[in-house]
């Protein structure tokens, strides 16, 4: 038997070269525009695409284009337009209401990112027995704080009024609207004999006024007069007693009559008010006092005095409103909003102008404001 014949083995560039046929049938059996890449224009640009949204040769919903997140450089962003709403090219076919509109801030080189996040504040519970709006009385105490901001009158004030005394101070904050006030009682009546008969009291002082009025009329009737040490508005530095310089005497007794009316009338402009008036003695529990006037603020001056109200009555008002249901306010310019709370975390609307002031009860009362235009045919109400 002849032995069998080995099989003779192909050169390997014949292989080659077979394998390289087979590949290019297929790939030339391939569909051109199932994915093949689009040719560039002559700019360089890719060419438009046309058809329906969802039609075939035109991008659907899950292009790649389209995707959440994707982004591509030569579309133009979507911006809302005048009514607010934005035009988008999304397929028909999807709800317009899953779509989020998009939303086009100014970049960080023109604005800061903190601009449009709320402002909160977080108080301390001392801040309650400070502000302007502080509700000191015969039955609520005030803590004398061991920082103030007093400052001499004199080193202050203009030439319109006087100091009784060299030592006299009030809160810094108040020396610039009560030298408004004097002068423009000055200007409007040509008086310049106004005194500031007593200002900022510590405990000590307000103890040897209550024990002087004692002997002269009893205890009892003394504290009509004269609070306990503790009770008493002079120890917040936003309280004046005005008086009159005549011949020697630089503090006798101002009766806020004749021309020195004005004050009762004017005060509210310059954001005091007149603390103890006649018709209140049965809330304040103090007798009218025609010379003592309390600063709480150019708004709230008007307000209590629109209303005819005391102190005690516009707290007690301002404690019916909440965050979520604010007192608005039109005055100036502005629209103010007035709220009472008892917590210690206060949110702000970004941007605005504010004021808080501890009641010296259970909270703060918080003002902001925003600005806007008023309507040509608008004006301040008329006072009542």
């Amino acid at each position: 038997m002849k032995p069998r014949a080995k099989p003779q083995k192909l050169p390997i560039f014949i292989v080659l070269l077979f394998m390289l046929a087979v590949v290019l049938t297929i790939l030339h059996g391939m569909p051109d525009e199932a994915g093949a890449p689009h040719a560039a224009d002559e700019n360089g640009s890719p060419p438009a695409q046309t058809g329906s949204p969802g039609s075939p040769g035109s991008p659907g919903p899950t292009d790649a284009s389209e995707a959440p997140g994707a982004t591509d450089p030569t579309r133009t962003p979507e911006v809302p337009g005048a009514n607010g709403e934005v035009e988008s090219d999304a397929p028909s076919y999807i709800d317009p209401d899953e779509l989020r509109p998009i939303v086009v801030y100014p970049g960080p080189d023109e604005t800061d990112e903190e601009e449009y996040e709320p402002l909160t504040l977080r108080m301390e519970r001392s801040d309650i027995g400070k502000g302007n709006l502080m509700l000191i009385n015969y039955d609520i105490v005030y803590q004398i704080p061991k920082t103030q901001d007093l400052v001499l009158i004199n080193d202050y004030k203009t030439s319109t009024y006087e100091a009784a005394d060299d030592a006299m101070e009030l809160s810094i904050s108040i020396m610039r609207p009560l030298n408004a006030m004097m002068d423009a009682f000055y200007e409007e009546t040509g008086i310049r004999n106004v005194t500031i008969a007593s200002a900022y009291r510590d405990y000590y002082r307000q103890q040897t006024i209550l024990d002087d009025y004692a002997k002269r009329m009893g205890r009892a009737a003394a504290l009509k007069w004269a609070a306990l040490p503790g009770y008493s508005e002079h120890h917040s530095g936003l309280a004046v007693d005005l008086g009159l310089h005549i011949g020697d005497k630089k503090d006798a007794t101002f009766t806020g009559e004749g021309s020195y009316a004005w004050f009762a009338r004017n005060s509210y402009k310059y954001g005091f008010i007149l603390r103890y008036p006649e018709n209140k003695t049965d809330i304040t529990r103090t007798v009218n006092e025609t010379w003592h006037f309390r600063y709480v603020g150019e708004l709230h001056a008007y307000l209590i005095k629109q209303k005819g109200w005391c102190l005690e009555e516009y707290i007690e008002y301002l404690g019916g409103f909440t965050p979520e249901a604010t007192l608005k306010v039109e005055f100036g310019s502005e629209i103010y909003e007035i709220y009472h709370t008892t917590s210690m975390v206060i949110t702000l609307p970004s941007g605005c102008d504010y004021e808080i002031s501890g009641n010296n009860i259970d909270g703060f009362i918080v003002t902001f404001s925003q600005s806007f235009e008023k309507p040509a045919n608008s004006s301040e109400p008329e006072m009542q």
